[in-house]
């Protein structure tokens, strides 16, 4: 449920998520700032499913392009049967080079995305991680993880032999490290 309360220009708010649905995440973008002369428009709140991968997923980096805009790599991720997970790249762009406001989605087909042959998969309380090959038409073929902690979806790669993630719980520093660098995504 949405509440809004009028607050005065000069005013400081922070948006938070005070209930989520079980078993769900949430984000707030742009949930803190100061009021400005006119209202506020730019918060956006979204929840998904913890375990799942699907959707439409968002970096935490910001890249600054010319012309003062800014824009996100993005993921559309689908699932197929019997163990593929398809991600079509694309992006967000915004009107400025702190990737501030509300951003627009990139529309129509994503070009150079890559799949993941899911060898196997493994959870943890806080975190959801599947195994497999990726492969795409502008990216090497190789061994990679794909994980969910909380509202961050990471990809790490896993060249190492035996596997430097064994389990789920040993992807943990990584993902912590990924997260920290903003490589990591979050759902739009």
């Amino acid at each position: 449920m949405l509440r809004r309360w009028p607050l005065a220009a000069g005013a400081a708010y922070a948006v938070t998520v005070k209930s989520k649905p079980d078993g769900t995440g949430c984000v707030v973008r742009n949930g803190t700032g100061v009021v400005a002369a006119a209202a506020v428009d730019t918060v956006r709140a979204s929840c998904a499913i913890l375990g799942s991968v699907t959707g439409f997923w968002e970096q935490d980096q910001c890249n600054a392009v010319p012309g003062g805009i800014g824009l996100k790599n993005g993921w559309r991720i689908s699932q197929s049967r019997p163990v593929f997970v398809n991600v079509g790249a694309g992006g967000v762009s915004y009107s400025n080079a702190q990737c501030t406001g509300v951003g627009t989605t990139m529309t129509g087909p994503l070009v150079g995305g890559f799949t993941v042959t899911q060898s196997r998969q493994e959870f943890t309380t806080d975190i959801s991680a599947y195994w497999g090959v990726r492969d795409g038409m502008t990216f090497p073929t190789m061994p990679v993880v794909l994980v969910r902690r909380g509202n961050h979806l990471c990809l790490l790669e896993d060249t190492a032999t035996p596997s430097a993630y064994p389990n789920a719980a040993s992807t943990a520093n990584a993902v912590t490290a990924a997260i920290a660098a903003g490589t990591c995504y979050m759902p739009r």
